[in-house]
């Protein structure tokens, strides 16, 4: 048996070391191709941050061999795998780049409101935001504004239909998060003729019409970035992270202990009634 024990161990080491190579060699291949497109177009930093997710995935690879091999419970694998999987695809894909998480994002910032207990409508039934959030909604400023009491207000063209961010999955998307970052805010549109600077902005989407349980999670992350003072993109991130972190969190509990769903009725009825619960990534 310990002769069986010892060929199984080679065997696994074996398939280790290849597929770390085989990684290495895909990595290496893909960033050349990066690079290429990098040098094309000029922007430098596309090659810095390909490398940094390569060396992420590097490690996360080595830790899911490590904590398979050692004897670890599949459940707390999964807890392991993801919030790292997760946390890639958080990364990678814009906020608001799924389908439908612009309005998922709406409602969660509306109970973020009332959880904070600002207000959280315009006259309209529309959602208020931060002024600087707007960015969010309109990434190119493609809107005119006005200005109603402290809110700002987008004049809609006919013509027009401003560009969410995330909407599409091009360069300029990314290169608008880089510029961004976690650290610098927003400009908050000019109002012409206006005499105060606006406190809230009025989102062209209406809220999701369903149980606000839905949205705790991310409304939660939500809620603590407005306190902490992050910007629009920080904010986005956050209340996705937290729904992450709810999604591995409720489903680790409810396999280490299968009554814990007997309990969990009203969270299976607001999963029931919101497709976006069902997906880690989206708001």
């Amino acid at each position: 048996m310990k002769t069986n024990s010892l060929k199984n161990l080679g065997k696994q080491n074996k398939v280790t070391v290849a597929g770390l190579l085989l990684l290495v060699f895909l990595g290496v291949k893909h960033y050349m191709d990066t690079r290429a497109g990098a040098i094309g177009s000029g922007d430098s930093w596309l090659t810095g941050q390909y490398m940094v997710l390569f060396v992420v995935c590097l490690l996360g690879a080595l830790l899911f061999g490590y904590l398979l091999y050692g004897g670890w419970k599949l459940e707390h694998v999964f807890v392991a795998a993801g919030l790292f999987f997760g946390g890639l695809f958080l990364c990678v894909l814009p906020p608001l780049s799924a389908p439908d998480e612009v309005s998922h994002y709406i409602s969660a910032y509306q109970l973020s409101s009332h959880i904070m207990g600002k207000p959280a409508n315009y006259k309209t039934g529309h959602v208020l935001v931060r002024a600087e959030d707007w960015f969010l909604e309109d990434v190119n400023g493609e809107y005119q504004y006005e200005l109603d009491g402290d809110a700002l207000v987008a004049v809609h063209q006919e013509e027009t239909d401003a560009t969410v961010l995330g909407q599409t999955l091009t360069e300029d998307t990314y290169k608008k998060i880089h510029e961004l970052g976690l650290f610098h805010h927003a400009a908050v549109p000019g109002v012409e003729g206006a005499d105060q600077t606006p406190v809230y902005a009025v989102s062209t989407y209406p809220p999701v019409v369903t149980t606000p349980l839905a949205y705790v999670p991310q409304a939660v992350g939500i809620t603590l970035a407005r306190l902490l003072g992050m910007n629009s993109l920080g904010l986005a991130y956050l209340g996705r992270l937290f729904n992450l972190f709810f999604y591995v969190g409720i489903t680790f509990f409810g396999d280490e202990t299968p009554a814990f769903w007997e309990r969990g009725a009203v969270w299976r009825g607001a999963s029931a009634h919101d497709p976006a619960f069902d997906r880690f990534h989206v708001l």
